[in-house]
């Protein structure tokens, strides 16, 4: 899986990334976010901080993705900074009890990967109930961190939590600085994936084992599982052959595999050029399959067949059996009427 890394010491932005079960690494940035001429603009001004801790974070790390964050409270035309003193935190909740306060986090992430770079701005308004000034000296009195928030209090932990009464738009971007829903878009924007079950599978099975030469084989409906499989079995280092992605059609053009596949569906017997690109198509993969160390199928249901395995996959399996190559099979074998020829061929199940 790509390496992400979150250019943050913030411990609400760790323990809120934490929740989507994805794996991270963190290390803090020594920005200076107090320089001359710097936007007064919120928008503007978290951008740049998270640009600029984004990619002094990159400069020690030059791989995988790499996200930077800064997060502005703004409330009566102005940039709350951190209260210097009590008597700041105890005057700054009292101007903003029972107003609105807006919350500002830029987000920039670097994709190393693909090269990709993307910065966004998620803007959230948060409502605060009346706060009497017992309840403000009862939160600094049992918090010391208190000058460590822009808003003057903690918006997740201690009795400030209740100062809110109501959030328009991300929680997590108020609560904790990450507003977590968009960070996924994002991700998914920037190419990054949440595996499936099956990529876990093939990952730990063939993880550890010596780099080799893999052919995928399987039925083109399941070309999209091929690709994931590719895709996850080249990131351990193997070599991987696979259906091709586009044939020739009649005319001469291009045409993606699942367009050939929906027309082979539709096509009478007469239709010479289609069955024409199924023999090559099928001589092609032999070769692939004779040129590989070991053939890995891919049998989902289809048809309403648990586990699918069709007559050309059946083939291919044949040919692997008799060149003796090693045949790893995704899911138990079909319940269908020529098992016993798939049992006979000893396939491993992963």
């Amino acid at each position: 899986m790509t390496k992400i890394i979150l250019a943050t010491s913030s411990i609400y932005r760790q323990e809120a990334f934490k929740q989507l079960n994805i794996p991270f690494s963190y290390e803090s940035s020594n920005v200076n976010e107090q320089f001359e001429d710097r936007p007064t603009n919120p928008e503007e001004l978290c951008l740049l901080l998270a640009k600029l801790k984004a990619e002094e974070v990159a400069r020690n790390n030059p791989e995988g993705i790499t996200i930077g964050f800064d997060t502005i409270a703004y409330y009566n035309n102005q940039i709350l900074e951190k209260p210097k003193s009590r008597e700041e935190a105890f005057n700054r909740i009292k101007e903003i009890s029972e107003n609105q306060v807006q919350y500002f986090t830029g987000i920039h992430v670097i994709n190393f990967e693909n090269k990709k770079i993307l910065s966004k701005v998620n803007k959230s308004i948060l409502n605060l109930r009346k706060i009497s000034d017992n309840e403000i000296n009862k939160y600094l009195d049992e918090d010391p961190n208190f000058n460590t928030f822009a808003i003057g209090f903690d918006t997740l932990n201690q009795y400030s939590s209740t100062f809110i009464k109501s959030i328009i738009g991300s929680y997590n971007n108020v609560i904790r600085g990450i507003p977590t829903e968009e960070i996924i878009e994002i991700l998914q924007e920037m190419g990054f994936r949440i595996k499936s079950p099956e990529q876990k599978r093939i990952n730990n099975f063939f993880k550890d084992k010596e780099k080799q030469k893999i052919t995928i084989c399987g039925s083109i409906a399941f070309f999209k599982e091929m690709l994931e499989a590719k895709e996850e079995l080249k990131s351990l280092g193997h070599e991987v052959e696979m259906p091709p992605t586009h044939i020739r059609n009649d005319e001469g053009e291009m045409i993606p595999v699942m367009e050939y596949y929906r027309l082979r569906k539709e096509a009478s017997d007469d239709k010479a050029w289609i069955w024409d690109k199924k023999e090559e198509a099928m001589k092609l993969h032999f070769d692939k399959v004779q040129n590989s160390d070991s053939v890995l199928i891919l049998n989902y249901t289809k048809k309403e067949i648990q586990n699918y395995i069709g007559a050309n996959t059946l083939l291919e399996m044949g040919l692997a059996f008799h060149l003796k190559k090693p045949i790893f099979l995704l899911n138990e074998i079909p319940e269908v009427n020529y098992k016993e020829e798939i049992l006979g061929m000893k396939p491993r199940i992963i």
